[in-house]
């Protein structure tokens, strides 16, 4: 599943998240939501910053943060029994 790295995208353009937040027509929690995996971006707002700001692709990835996190964990963890 590809995530937006939102975040990144903000820090990129020195924005933040209440001048994104203005930008997309929401409130900052929802930004912040987005920013720590808790909410996926809906595409009515990657329309937005698409229209906005152009080419928005290269802030797409391949796992979330909480995915990430499952992975680090599981490897934290993992056991050989060699």
């Amino acid at each position: 599943m590809q995530r937006f790295d939102l975040k990144r995208f903000r820090l990129d353009r020195k924005l933040t998240q209440k001048e994104l937040a203005e930008i997309l027509m929401c409130k900052q929690n929802y930004i912040s939501n987005i920013e720590n995996g808790i909410k996926p971006i809906s595409k009515e707002k990657l329309d937005i910053l698409q229209s906005k700001f152009g080419d928005i692709s290269k802030y797409y990835s391949g796992i979330s943060p909480k995915q990430n996190t499952v992975l680090k964990e599981a490897r934290r963890f993992h056991v050989c029994w060699c």
